[in-house]
């Protein structure tokens, strides 16, 4: 007998295109991309130092004139028909109120440098308000150094780290040279400060716990009073 032949439809389905796929970056392109971005990053941080380095780097301001002392650590000075204050560089002198030392502090500063027209600053860093941290020289002395090795101002702790500046204090306080004859807040004029600031703060402060101590005592009075009252009452009703 014949073979019956069975015939299966297939249904024909249209072959789906593929999505294109992103290219594939070769290595050398990421390599040399992740380059270039440490390359930047370098470059920025070098600029940034440099700059730092610029801003903190010391300027020369010669030719001023001293129209007034301050304070045993702070100045007047004329630059280039402008008026100027410095504060000394790592020199912290006692204040007016810390007597006589602040005054001893000024009037050495002050024989130093009214006389002289022809100061030459090294100024460190110029503050917002336009006050300039400088060494003062004369003549080619540092002033500031002068100030510290006879003994009349200490060296700014913690922002000098100067070796010159610290050895001449320790050469003055062996010596027991002016401010080191004596111990005390003279020594340290931060310090010193710090107390006046608090002391400010605090007045008020003062006076309202002056006032609850008096109230406490009329308190604590009147308790006695009726304390003794109550027990003499009680004794009384004993007998």
């Amino acid at each position: 007998m014949p073979r019956r032949y069975q015939t299966t439809y297939i249904e024909h389905q249209p072959k789906q295109r593929a999505e294109p796929s992103a290219p594939s970056v070769p290595l050398k392109d990421s390599r040399k991309r992740s380059l270039i971005v440490v390359a930047s990053l370098v470059l920025l941080i070098t600029a940034w130092i440099l700059y730092q380095r610029w801003k903190n780097s010391v300027k020369l301001f010669q030719n001023c004139q001293a129209l007034r002392v301050l304070s045993g650590d702070r100045i007047e000075v004329l630059y280039e028909n402008r008026k100027l204050l410095v504060d000394l560089f790592c020199v912290d002198a006692p204040e007016l109120g810390q007597k006589p030392y602040g005054r001893r502090a000024r009037r050495a500063l002050g024989r130093r440098v009214l006389n002289a027209s022809d100061l030459t600053l090294h100024v460190h860093r110029m503050d917002e308000n336009e006050a300039a941290l400088a060494e003062i020289y004369h003549k080619g002395r540092n002033i500031n150094l002068i100030l510290v090795r006879r003994g009349l101002a200490a060296v700014s702790l913690p922002h000098c780290d100067q070796r010159e500046y610290l050895r001449a204090e320790k050469r003055a306080s062996s010596r027991k040279r002016g401010i080191w004859k004596k111990d005390g807040l003279h020594q340290e004029p931060w310090k010193y400060r710090r107390l006046k600031r608090k002391a400010k703060v605090n007045l008020p402060l003062y006076a309202e716990v002056r006032r609850e101590n008096k109230t406490r005592a009329k308190r604590l009075a009147r308790l006695k009073i009726k304390h003794r009252v109550s027990s003499k009452w009680r004794s009384a009703a004993s007998d």
